[in-house]
């Protein structure tokens, strides 16, 4: 898969997820649905870091550094929202 088409894969996901949260007007719903959120962008993060390290043999490029870091400024906003006792769930899980 060529670079630009894994950007737009990982942007467009990262769209979709923000455009199913936002569309939540209910706050018990939105509450329900960040929990889950959080689950996908931390387990989107942990994929692309795997996949991208791959036998850890060469660097990442500027765009999979890019790509990690949207990324991780979603977990980081997600995480902000959801409780300490998810996040270690999610660690172990991960």
């Amino acid at each position: 898969m060529g670079r630009h088409a894994e950007s737009k894969i990982i942007t467009d996901f990262l769209a979709q997820i923000a455009a199913l949260t936002t569309h939540a007007k209910d706050p018990d719903l939105r509450a329900e649905q960040e929990p889950l959120r959080y689950l996908c962008l931390t387990a989107l993060w942990q994929l692309l870091n795997n996949a991208f390290q791959n036998d850890g043999s060469t660097p990442l490029s500027n765009q999979q550094i890019h790509l990690l870091q949207q990324v991780d400024i979603q977990v980081q906003a997600s995480e902000a929202l959801t409780s300490t006792a998810l996040h270690d769930q999610v660690r172990q899980l991960l």
